[in-house]
């Protein structure tokens, strides 16, 4: 059979294998990265009192293990960790009657490389939500090593509301298959944007362990990401200032990706502009601990910003209202109007950047290097589309 059909086959086949199978399902089994290497949260949720049954092995015979999930909280959630787990492997699981799917566990302190995703602001639209983890599934049906883990910065729907995380995150699987089938497949990590307000039910439904509030740090082989929250105070003095600068310090890990939702720098044009607060308080932190790039939304569109050396991306395009952003902003290398996410690949001292529009086609490929500080940058393809 040639390679395409194999994807597509592949592709057809855990989307099936995802799809809930009883109309109490209220949400299909998803993933959360805790931040360990060798475990896996597996969350899914009914709309009656019950116990059930998952399963997991090496493949969909789920030959390692099993147990009986009982309700946490008062609406019928299910949260079981699948521990004692290797590091950067393959698991199958099966939650009878909810639905199935695999992940890939995190890799060790010791990996020089790694794949990560990344969006922001799927927000209204998850149509354009569904073509992306289309696109995001693909990729990794043809190179398993990229089904890893896809960081969010923030803006998940509309309101942090029951009814918008039903119609515009968690649909069901008839409705919108492939994010279905992601959600079962790629982990998410990530923080609150604007949209989430005090964030009430986005803790519901990702109750990640975060160090206060909705800040916390973790790593993934050799990454280390932190996300950052807005909308506590972070300014020098204050006890998310401290934590950050203390977590920074301590990290060895050779890359570092920091999370938040409005950029520090961005292409002007839409809902917002820099965000002066953060360039004061975080940029000389960012620059003094050597962060090499830092992932916002909040604009609904694609922009690169370069300032000392340090890479601002704006990544609002995975399903808000999208906006024209101007290329002539200062400090800021591309902008690009379109739905889209980024991929970053790692591999020892080199980092590539890959932005796509939602149907994959290329917006920018950058590549970084760790031979210089600031590290050396080469766009090894020029940037389409931008307007």
């Amino acid at each position: 059979m040639p390679a395409s059909k194999r994807s597509l086959a592949v592709l057809v086949l855990l989307c099936a294998a995802a799809a809930p199978a009883r109309a109490d399902v209220q949400k299909a089994p998803y993933l959360l990265f805790t931040g360990q290497t060798t475990s896996m949260d597996v969350l899914w949720q009914s709309t009656i009192t019950e116990t059930s049954v998952i399963r997991w092995g090496t493949d969909t015979g789920y030959g390692l293990g099993q147990a009986t999930s009982v309700e946490f909280g008062s609406d019928h959630q299910h949260r079981y960790t699948i521990s004692g787990l290797a590091p950067d492997a393959t698991y199958h699981y099966q939650v009878d009657g909810f639905g199935a799917g695999s992940f890939r566990t995190a890799p060790s302190g010791a990996a020089t490389s790694v794949s990560l995703w990344a969006l922001s602001d799927t927000q209204t639209d998850p149509v354009v939500h569904q073509a992306i983890a289309a696109s995001i599934r693909a990729a990794y049906a043809a190179a398993p090593e990229k089904q890893t883990l896809l960081l969010h910065a923030g803006d998940w729907t509309d309101e942090d509301l029951e009814t918008t995380w039903s119609s515009q995150f968690f649909l069901p699987g008839a409705a919108a298959p492939h994010l279905v089938a992601q959600y079962a497949e790629l982990p998410m990590a990530g923080g609150r944007g604007n949209h989430e307000g005090a964030g009430n039910v986005f803790r519901k439904y990702f109750p990640f362990p975060y160090a206060s509030d909705f800040y916390r740090s973790f790593d993934y082989g050799p990454v280390h990401v932190v996300v950052v929250d807005q909308y506590v105070d972070y300014t020098p003095g204050s006890a998310q200032h401290t934590w950050l600068a203390a977590d920074l310090a301590a990290t060895t890990r050779p890359w570092k990706i920091v999370i938040m939702h409005e950029p520090a720098w961005t292409a002007s044009g839409g809902i917002a502009g820099d965000d002066t607060d953060v360039q004061a308080a975080l940029h000389p932190l960012f620059q003094q601990h050597q962060v090499d790039l830092v992932l916002a939304g909040h604009n609904h569109c694609y922009a690169r910003a370069v300032i000392d050396g340090l890479q601002y991306l704006t990544i609002g395009g995975a399903g808000g209202e999208l906006i024209v952003p101007n290329p002539s902003t200062p400090n800021v290398v591309t902008a690009v109007s379109g739905h889209h996410y980024v991929a970053f690949d790692v591999d020892g001292a080199t980092l590539t950047l890959t932005a796509r529009r939602a149907t994959g086609a290329l917006i920018e490929e950058v590549v970084f290097v760790h031979d210089l500080q600031p590290p050396t940058v080469a766009i090894t393809a020029p940037a389409s589309g931008a307007t």
